[in-house]
């Protein structure tokens, strides 16, 4: 079933309950007050005759019955009898009997003073009534024609009142929940035009305050991140393809000149050594990569430890310059920890060396003295790293830039490499909810700034 129409029927459902609540709770009462307003009509008539015909000696019976006979407010089918204690009728005010009053009612009388009754069609009232000639049982009876024709009207009316308003609240309930519903159907045929060609399309946000655009903007905003992520994916496999092509293209060139003829010892070992350089270069595209699709993973997956990043930093300086004659990497303390566990974090100790190595090792490859400089602090909430080189720098305008998968700045298009390194470092500090951030001047000097959360005491 359609929101609409489930929404349609609750509302009719709701507001017919209701009405209908309402229209039995005015027929109650108003039975209630017919059934009293003749029950106190009956007692008027039991006060009247009991005082004509017990106080007053010189009325009797025929002179009684002419009395009532001759009453305007006479009842339809209206009976009025009196009896002695033991049952015997003493009085009548018709001579035609409507109805037979049973003794065991006249009993109830006689005990209770008073009481209701419904005998066949009649309402009954009888009370007991003590004069100077004694006791005696008065009961008026007769049948509430007007007054029940009266509410079987306005029963008619209420059922077709309820009916009525009952379609009433469905067909307005259709037609509203229709216009509040509309925006939500725009948004679901706008949904649905969109394609992969057209990710750029957006969901109208209407007046931006109440709940549909804040649903709108909320699909807006995982547009935006599902446009991104598919534009760098394209960009991702189309660089990727690129950077692994070269050297494919190289390795096969050089093996088929190599193989036209015969050559000397000499050519086919410096063909074999280009041939493994370039292997080497395929190893560090395929490595990074790696490292960067584990850099994506979710924190949940990965393993994670307590890590003292000041033994980290000195471990990296060691591999790096190793590995690197040429590099110069000082390490430094900002200020001086006063407890053991000031530098330590959690997280995975081989992404984070990773990414430190990383940052360092740009900066001594771009720096003109191949020197970093590494300064570590902390505070309450982070562990701080910047790493500082003197060198060509970084255009302003790429600064927003170098984080993308495969750019590399246009300073240091002369230098090798593959534009992969500083996107894997700021996936892999994201990866530990961290941020990284870079400062530069052009021929001055570049900072990075790795802030990575403080493992708390």
């Amino acid at each position: 079933m359609q929101l609409r129409s489930s929404l349609t029927i609750l509302f009719a459902g709701i507001t017919g309950c209701i009405l209908l609540i309402c229209s039995l709770a005015i027929y109650l009462l108003s039975a209630q007050f017919r059934e009293h307003d003749f029950e106190d009509r009956l007692t008027k008539k039991i006060d009247a005759t009991a005082r004509l015909y017990v106080d007053i000696e010189e009325v009797d019976a025929r002179l009684l019955r002419i009395i009532q006979q001759q009453e305007l407010g006479k009842l339809p089918n209206e009976q009025i009898q009196i009896f002695s204690l033991n049952g015997d009728e003493v009085y009548r005010s018709d001579e035609i009997k409507y109805f037979d009053v049973p003794l065991a009612f006249i009993s109830e009388v006689a005990k209770s003073d008073e009481s209701h009754s419904k005998i066949k069609n009649f309402e009954v009232f009888g009370k007991k009534y003590q004069g100077e000639s004694g006791t005696f049982i008065v009961i008026a009876g007769g049948y509430d024609k007007f007054g029940l024709s009266k509410l079987r009207y306005l029963r008619n009316v209420l059922i077709i009142v309820t009916l009525g308003g009952i379609l009433i609240f469905f067909l307005s309930g259709w037609f509203y929940t229709g216009r509040a519903l509309s925006p939500i159907s725009r948004v679901i045929s706008q949904a649905e035009q969109m394609t992969p060609d057209n990710l750029g399309a957006r969901l109208n946000e209407g007046n931006g305050n109440d709940e549909l655009a804040r649903m709108a903007r909320t699909f807006n905003n995982l547009l935006d991140r599902i446009e991104a992520s598919f534009i760098l994916q394209k960009t991702f496999v189309a660089n990727a393809s690129h950077e692994l092509r070269t050297p494919l293209t190289i390795i096969t060139g050089q093996l088929e000149v190599v193989l036209m003829r015969e050559r000397e010892a000499s050519d086919y070992k410096a063909t074999i050594e280009s041939v493994l350089e370039d292997i080497k270069r395929l190893n560090i595209i395929s490595n990074t990569l790696l490292l960067l699709a584990q850099a994506e993973k979710e924190r949940t997956d990965i393993v994670v430890s307590r890590i003292q990043v000041d033994e980290l930093l000195w471990m990296m300086k060691s591999d790096l310059t190793k590995n690197h004659a040429s590099y110069q990497i000082s390490v430094q303390f900002k200020k001086t920890p006063e407890h053991e566990n000031d530098f330590t974090i959690e997280g995975n100790e081989h992404l984070l060396r990773t990414a430190i190595m990383n940052v360092a090792e740009n900066a001594c490859k771009f720096s003109d003295d191949k020197k970093a400089e590494i300064i570590l602090d902390y505070n309450e909430t982070n562990v701080s790293i910047l790493v500082i080189n003197q060198g060509k720098g970084i255009p302003e305008e790429e600064l927003k830039l170098i984080f993308q998968p495969f750019f590399r700045s246009k300073t240091v298009t002369q230098q090798p490499g593959h534009g992969l390194g500083l996107a894997m470092v700021d996936k892999i500090i994201k990866l530990h909810h961290g941020e990284i951030e870079v400062e530069s001047v052009l021929n001055s000097f570049t900072k990075f700034t790795l802030r990575l959360p403080r493992l708390k005491n």
